[in-house]
């Protein structure tokens, strides 16, 4: 699963210390190419997490659980632009007003060991 299939969650689990529920976005792209695309897909996939949580649908894999925030966490294997970071930075802000927690990170492969 990655940022392109936008229908899907690509992880999900509860943070346990915080009663978090914390959804993951997998981008593995590079940006160098249609870096205007690569923001409306990353868009439409942050936009359906946050319709996942706001409709409750998450309530079907956790029924029972009692959760006291959410979290969504946006893992790239590339460094983004600046023009991205100013993205996820806007959607951070806007993201916190509906008590949504937002993060990103890069986290590349590391290099096989010989």
């Amino acid at each position: 699963m990655s940022v392109k299939e936008t229908n899907l969650i690509d992880g999900m689990g509860i943070e346990e210390s915080t009663a978090t529920l914390v959804l993951l976005a997998a981008d593995p792209y590079p940006w160098e190419l249609q870096l205007t695309d690569h923001l409306r897909t990353a868009q439409e996939k942050i936009n359906q997490y946050v319709e996942f949580l706001q409709t409750g649908a998450f309530r079907e894999k956790y029924p029972d659980k009692r959760l006291k925030g959410f979290r969504i966490e946006y893992v790239m294997k590339y460094p983004c632009p600046e023009k991205a970071v100013s993205f996820f930075e806007a959607g951070k802000a806007q993201l916190r007003e509906i008590h949504i927690d937002f993060d990103y990170s890069v986290r590349a492969e590391e290099e096989p060991k010989a």
